[in-house]
């Protein structure tokens, strides 16, 4: 078998709700790229990159040029060869005068991901088995997802929270924007509406100081939060470390590893909760080295994406593989968007079933 071409699809996904915002900013839509790699037999690799996302993302230039770059390197290679394949990228040399060291790197990350996961949607269906068989077999068949409950006023947070709820989500993430009284509102009002049962988490995206982050812990946890996420900036490790040893709530840091080295710096320190990772960091077999240097760690993980059912499926076959998995996902996020190029995934009752067709376990939609 043979790397024949590599199709690459702008795609853009309307939010349906419009007014959607988190404190990092509003963004009606997600835009990205659908990447088909396609060989000399029947089989076809599906993956999907995301572009310009709060998060550092990369934005189209930059990771056509990566992907241009990679293309001869993978032209006529026996796709199955994964190792060799991804290694040999490394090496690879991209240009894009305009962009900086950062931001190329990122690309570069960015793009092998994508290729790391249309690699094995390709071996899954030419063995005939699910992704999840490659990284270890089945640890899970379902899969809790948490949902994200985007910024506004308390009262309609409330009025959407209990929507969720009445919907089977057990497990909510509640967008904060910094101000402590308001905040409190928010979450106040959403365990009010939703009850004791329903698991809440709360999602800062860097809006807060570090000892103000400590002071709101000390409330938040009256309402029975379990997860303060990104609650500092990004760069702000020595501030993430310490509002992970002094808060009354497990820290779960998220803008602040969104790399593999970052992963590895925090992990360093004496950092004590959870990281939020990504198949976005590299591809699967790199999310399998960042969850393992976790653990060791003594740092639990979460698993995350945002965007179409492409890279819920991926992300899915990661979880259901891996034992080191302790809470609900933000897998199910493809819900909340039209124009997903990718059909196969639905969320019951808070939860993913994981896909059992070779590969992914996904399919293209008729265009």
């Amino acid at each position: 078998m043979k790397i024949k071409s590599i199709r690459i699809t702008p795609n853009v996904m309307p939010k349906k709700d419009p007014t959607w915002r988190i404190a990092l900013g509003a963004f009606p839509e997600s835009r990205g790229l659908l990447v088909e790699i396609g060989t000399d037999t029947a089989h076809t690799g599906l993956g999907y990159v995301g572009l310009d996302s709060p998060y550092r993302g990369s934005s189209a230039p930059i990771l056509r040029a990566a992907f241009e770059a990679f293309e001869p390197q993978l032209a006529g290679q026996d796709p199955l060869n994964l190792e060799k394949i991804i290694s040999g990228l490394q090496a690879v040399p991209v240009d894009f005068p305009a962009a900086g060291e950062a931001d190329m790197a990122r690309a570069r990350m960015r793009a092998i991901s994508t290729i790391d996961m249309a690699l094995h949607d390709i071996l899954g269906k030419t063995l005939n088995v699910p992704v999840y068989q490659l990284l270890g077999g089945l640890v899970r068949e379902e899969i809790p997802v948490i949902r994200i409950m985007a910024l506004k006023e308390p009262a309609e947070m409330a009025e959407v929270a209990l929507g969720l709820r009445n919907e089977g989500y057990k497990y909510i993430k509640i967008k904060l924007e910094g101000n402590m009284a308001r905040d409190i509102q928010r979450i106040r009002r959403i365990r009010a509406a939703v009850g004791p049962e329903v698991h809440l988490t709360v999602d800062a995206n860097q809006s807060y100081s570090a000892p103000g982050a400590i002071e709101a812990a000390s409330q938040w946890q009256k309402y029975g939060i379990e997860l303060v996420e990104q609650p500092v900036p990004a760069d702000d490790i020595e501030g993430l470390t310490e509002v992970s040893r002094r808060a009354i709530i497990p820290v779960e840091a998220h803008e602040s590893v969104d790399t593999p080295d970052r992963v590895f710096k925090l992990a360093k320190t004496d950092f004590a909760g959870y990281m939020n990772v990504s198949v976005i960091l590299g591809g699967l077999r790199s999310l399998k080295t960042i969850v393992d240097v976790c653990k060791l760690a003594g740092v639990k993980c979460v698993i995350s994406c945002v965007g179409t059912r492409i890279l819920s499926a991926a992300s899915m076959h990661f979880v259901a593989s891996c034992s080191h998995i302790d809470f609900a996902c933000q897998l199910g996020e493809f819900t909340r968007f039209n124009n997903d190029p990718a059909g196969g995934l639905e969320v019951q009752d808070g939860m993913l079933r994981v896909p059992t067709a070779p590969g992914l376990g996904v399919r293209l939609n008729a265009q």
